[in-house]
């Protein structure tokens, strides 16, 4: 669920990428209040997929495979959630002290920008790394993320199955 608010502060630049500085980055600070940090905290629990963001180094695309780069976050949007709003919360959550949890996604050193936008009925988060060790990282904690919900969903049908 804390994921959540790493996601909501990317919607919050109105799906602008933004190059960021590291986690700590101090250009989130000024509208980080305290309200937007706790409002972040809340929306990975609308994450519900997560993919990979790949493509091949520039110059020599023929011959190398892809690189991962970093992950694209889906979250099903909420009644008055905005892209600007999310974007800003997202960012909140990473210039933060406190990760939302161990494997936060937006809590990885060397994330290069953070993108929301609007797709469908829901929303994506956008996050790319410097390099391919980095964007690695990203991947694997978004993927980790959207095994945790899954599981969580699954236990849940099961004991109302009963």
């Amino acid at each position: 669920m804390k994921l959540v608010s790493a996601i909501a502060a990317l919607a919050l630049t109105g799906g602008a990428a933004f190059v960021l500085a590291g986690p700590n980055s101090a250009g989130a600070s000024g509208m980080c209040t305290p309200e937007v940090t706790a409002d972040g905290s809340v929306l990975y629990a609308q994450v519900y997929d997560a993919k990979p963001i790949r493509q091949k180094p520039p110059h020599i695309k023929a011959l190398l495979p892809k690189r991962t780069l970093g992950a694209k976050m889906y979250l099903y949007a909420q009644k008055g959630m905005t892209k600007e709003y999310l974007q800003r919360a997202a960012m909140c959550h990473m210039s933060g002290d406190t990760p939302a949890y161990e494997q936060d996604p937006l809590r990885v050193d060397g994330i290069k920008s953070l993108r929301v936008y609007p797709s469908g009925g829901a929303f994506v988060i956008s996050v790319s790394a410097k390099d391919q060790k980095t964007g690695k990282e990203i991947w694997k904690r978004a993927e980790t993320l959207t095994t945790q919900i899954d599981s969580a969903a699954a236990d849940h049908k099961a004991s109302t199955d009963l």
